[in-house]
């Protein structure tokens, strides 16, 4: 706990990460690199907050959300041209 009545955040590891994601370590660097998933190195050793976790998960529930209505105005258009 802070001073200011606020905890610290809980910091996972790297193995962490790629468990509860359910993706390979090599994954998690992809994402890194690419700047998808905040991270932070300590003592060499990658580390992330939970909201980095959660805001990149939040980004990519968004993107799909985002390729289904395409798929489904495609799938509607085409369906719509079958009748002209």
């Amino acid at each position: 706990m802070t001073g200011d009545g606020q905890s610290e955040p809980q910091l996972w590891t790297l193995q962490e990460v790629a468990d509860r994601l359910k993706i390979s370590e090599r994954s998690i660097h992809n994402l890194l690199n690419s700047s998808q998933l905040e991270g932070m190195l300590i003592m060499r050793r990658w580390k992330f907050t939970e909201e980095a976790v959660q805001t990149y998960l939040k980004k990519q529930i968004r993107a799909e959300g985002q390729k289904g209505a395409h798929k489904k105005r495609a799938y509607v258009k085409r369906k719509g041209q079958e009748k002209a």
